[in-house]
């Protein structure tokens, strides 16, 4: 009896040990009374019924301990599943965005009636919604952009992205929007709705800001001057305009090239080393060649690439593309060709023009030319006799900005003169007759040619006759400009007076064409070596287009489509970038990255501007700032544009409303803060373009999801929140997540 009683005093012990004693203090009396029971030696019976009292306690303890434990785990259970609602219904809200800005701006882009290449919003949110029996949803109790939510949110946004998050209005309005599952229980029931959770986001529209992975970082720093001509690369944005940036760039740039890419928003203002926070930066950009072409067929264009050589541009193939698209932007099949033989001379390293019935090549052209006539008496008496003097004055005009160094030679290839009327004293040229001579940049040079004839008797002591006269320039020996058979009717004035008969040409690229001269009115010796009248007289007649004879030729490849404004397809009119009579050539041309392609496909651009809000002015501004005005690439002792000249170029851009195409840029653009040639207005596109595009969408969405159980909404909710990067195509209305960063507050 003594050993079962220690045995059962061995087991009481343990078990309180093991479970009763961390349980409760009442069974810990309960073990002194009963061992201080046991050692007065009970009955069998009592010992019977103590070991009983005892099981049954442990049992109630046990069954206790395991419903507390088991309602904990199924709470922790519960919450943790209320979390991963929560975190599904992020891509829920994320889903919402994504529809809200298809809705907004059209889902399929520009192909939708009204669809929108551009929001007309910097900042929304989810919009206010009612179930469907016309029940308000619940109002925002707290904001989205809270804690590390506001890391987030690019500065130049953050007034305007708390204002909408903290709004109160109902259309629309921050609102919380409820995520349900709605079933049917049977047909012709009505459904039954189980309240899952809820979501809410904002909608930041980046679209206009500078991406910190590409901008900036041409020649070591910000690039700028004449070493950005032709702006190829975004490392050529003057970053250094900005306020964050400034002094720091040198910091910045090599903060990038050591952290190599900044993924949100959040990283870029930690590890930029510039003065925080970030505002007119983000962190992705991505842009689609092409343009949006609203002739049949009305959509997407492909651009047709105008990189490489003069012998990958004359590939038969993309021979035809080019000059189509000439076409398709309102060319005629003439113009096209002429405007792409004048694109090859351009580009090849000679200067000897392909054809020479128009020029682009920076060559001397015949632009005047005059017969002066005089009749003297040589002897008097009865039968005096008279002299013919006549002589021929040829200009030349060299248009070009740029000087073509050399010798040439002007050789009077054909002349023929025969009298009008009753025949007379005719001068005569003594063959053949050539003059050397010597360029001046942008300049005119006359050269005089003497005709010579006889001492006659005549009865007349005038003369009027017809000369044909045909002249080349030479360089090397091979033509480069011609002027063929050129008709000049002279009439003398009374003895011992001179008259002069002058034929100007209106347009000297065009001088082999014949009805591109007329008889000079009031002419005189001198009209030679000015501007012809005729031209300025076509210049007041047709403002619209070039009024400025500066000419350029690079004699090397394309490096930026609006290159083309330099290129000539008929009298005084280059291809035009700007105004309403702009020709679309920024659109329907490009440059890839493969000098072979006939057409842009596979070309990804990044780190471009898309500088259609004015919200980020100075987003738009750092792209002109510190560029050159020149009316060539390279010229020197140019100023470049300061960045108060730079924001009015930007104002102006904005004035005109939202671009679809670069071409819109020009339309807008038609006031300049500096330059008054149209070389030099051209060169706000040659010198930009490259660093703009319109395709491209940017928003950052963050996001904040609630879930409970039992639709317990909105107290005591498990919360999720999310911030995306979103891309969009304006033009097809695609999109996708870029990034997305979940948020542990």
């Amino acid at each position: 009896m003594q050993n079962v009683e220690c045995r059962m005093q061995n087991f009481f012990r343990s078990a309180y040990s093991a479970i009763v004693a961390p349980a409760t203090k009442n069974v810990s009396s309960f073990f002194i009374l009963h061992s201080s029971f046991l050692n007065r030696r009970q009955t069998n019976s009592g010992v019977a019924l103590i070991m009983v009292l005892g099981l049954l306690t442990v049992m109630v303890l046990l069954a206790v301990t395991f419903a507390v434990s088991m309602r904990t785990e199924r709470l922790a259970a519960g919450n943790y599943a209320d979390t991963v609602r929560a975190r599904e219904l992020v891509q829920i809200g994320l889903a919402r965005a994504m529809n809200d800005l298809a809705h907004n701006l059209g889902p399929t882009g520009l192909y939708q009636p009204g669809g929108k290449a551009y929001p007309s919003w910097n900042v929304t949110n989810s919009y206010y919604t009612n179930d469907v029996n016309g029940n308000a949803r619940w109002n925002y109790t707290n904001a989205v952009i809270q804690k590390s939510a506001t890391n987030y949110v690019p500065h130049i946004l953050w007034t305007e992205a708390t204002n909408v998050d903290r709004s109160t209005d109902l259309n629309p309005s921050n609102h919380w929007l409820p995520v349900e599952s709605v079933t049917p229980p049977a047909p012709g029931l009505p459904n039954e709705t189980n309240l899952m959770g809820r979501v809410a986001y904002i909608i930041l529209n980046c679209s206009g800001l500078l991406d910190a992975n590409y901008a900036g970082g041409a020649a070591g720093l910000g690039g700028g001057g004449t070493t950005r001509a032709g702006a190829s690369n975004p490392n050529d944005i003057a970053i250094a305009n900005l306020d964050e940036i400034s002094d720091k760039e040198s910091a910045f740039l090599i903060a990038r090239s050591t952290n190599i890419r900044y993924e949100t928003v959040a990283q870029l203002n930690t590890m930029g080393a510039f003065y925080a926070p970030a505002t007119n930066l983000f962190v992705y950009s991505r842009a689609l060649p092409g343009y949006w072409n609203t002739n049949p067929p009305i959509g997407v264009g492909t651009q047709v690439n105008l990189s490489g050589s003069v012998a990958d541009l004359m590939v038969s193939e993309r021979v035809a593309a080019i000059t189509n698209a000439f076409t398709n932007i309102g060319f005629s099949a003439i113009e096209a060709g002429v405007l792409f033989s004048n694109m090859i001379d351009y580009v090849d390293e000679d200067s000897s023009p392909s054809s020479l019935e128009y020029c682009v090549e920076s060559v001397p052209m015949i632009n005047e030319i005059a017969i002066s006539n005089r009749i003297e008496q040589i002897t008097g008496g009865a039968s005096p006799t008279y002299q013919s003097y006549a002589d021929v004055d040829i200009e030349w005009w060299y248009p070009f900005v740029t000087s073509n160094s050399g010798t040439y030679q002007l050789q009077c290839t054909a002349a023929n003169i025969v009298p009008v009327g009753p025949a007379g004293l005719l001068p005569s040229l003594s063959p053949p007759w050539s003059q050397p001579f010597t360029l001046a940049v942008n300049g005119m040079g006359v050269i005089h040619m003497p005709l010579n004839s006889p001492a006659a008797p005549s009865s007349d002591n005038s003369i009027t006759f017809k000369a044909t006269l045909s002249f080349d320039i030479l360089r090397n020996g091979q033509t480069v400009d011609r002027v063929s058979s050129l008709e000049i009717i002279s009439v003398s004035a009374p003895v011992g007076q001179v008259s002069w008969t002058n034929r100007e040409c209106i347009d000297p690229r065009f001088n082999l064409n014949l009805n591109q001269w007329t008889n000079a009115t009031g002419a005189s010796v001198h009209s030679l070596g000015y501007t012809n009248a005729v031209t300025i007289n076509w210049w007041n007649a047709n403002p619209d287009y070039d009024v400025s004879p500066d000419m350029f030729a690079s004699n090397i490849n394309i490096r930026s489509v609006a290159d083309m404004g330099y290129l000539v397809y008929a009298p005084w009119k280059t291809i035009k970038l700007y105004g309403t009579a702009r020709n679309r050539v920024l659109d329907v041309f490009g440059l890839s990255t493969n000098a072979s392609d006939i057409y842009i496909t596979n070309t990804v651009y990044y780190g471009r501007v898309n500088c259609n809000t004015n919200l980020a002015s100075n987003v738009t501004a750092v792209v002109f700032a510190d560029m050159p005005v020149d009316k060539y690439p390279g010229e020197p002792s140019v100023h470049p544009l300061t960045m108060e000249q730079a924001h009015s170029v930007a104002t102006n851009i904005f004035r005109g409303g939202i671009c679809t195409n670069l071409s819109d840029i020009g339309r807008s653009l038609t006031n300049f803060p500096a330059g008054s040639t149209e070389l030099e207005k051209e060169s706000y596109f040659r010198n930009s373009m490259n660093l703009i595009s319109i395709r491209q969408n940017m928003f950052t969405i963050i996001i904040e999801a609630q879930a409970a159980s039992g639709g317990n909404i909105p107290k005591n909710p498990a919360r999720q929140r999310a911030v995306a990067i979103v891309w969009r195509d304006p033009y097809t209305g695609e999109m996708f997540v870029r990034h997305i960063k979940w948020l542990g507050d």
